[in-house]
């Protein structure tokens, strides 16, 4: 019995009531579940560096072959995913 819990011993069993302390739910600690960080300004300088080299790219730079390709599709990407958070902040909370 050397270390066991004693919630892992057989014939105990506590409820959750019994041991926590009750806190009103307006008081209640943020969850993970609830408290999402705004990523919104790292995408907007992703975008702003995609935009960037985008433009040396067209001004002359040279890069790999279907490297302009590629990171037109992912500055396309990081916008999508900024219209999307933009237009969700935008929606009244419920």
């Amino acid at each position: 019995m050397r270390g066991q819990l004693l919630l892992d011993r057989p014939g105990t069993s506590l409820r959750a009531s019994e041991w926590l302390p009750e806190v009103p739910e307006q008081d209640a600690p943020p969850t993970l579940e609830n408290v999402r960080p705004d990523i919104r300004p790292q995408l907007r300088e992703y975008l702003a560096w995609y935009e960037e080299v985008l433009g040396r790219v067209e001004s002359g730079a040279v890069v790999a072959p279907g490297e302009q390709e590629r990171l037109t599709k992912e500055a396309s990407a990081v916008a999508h995913l900024l219209d999307l958070l933009d237009s969700s902040a935008d929606e009244p909370a419920s």
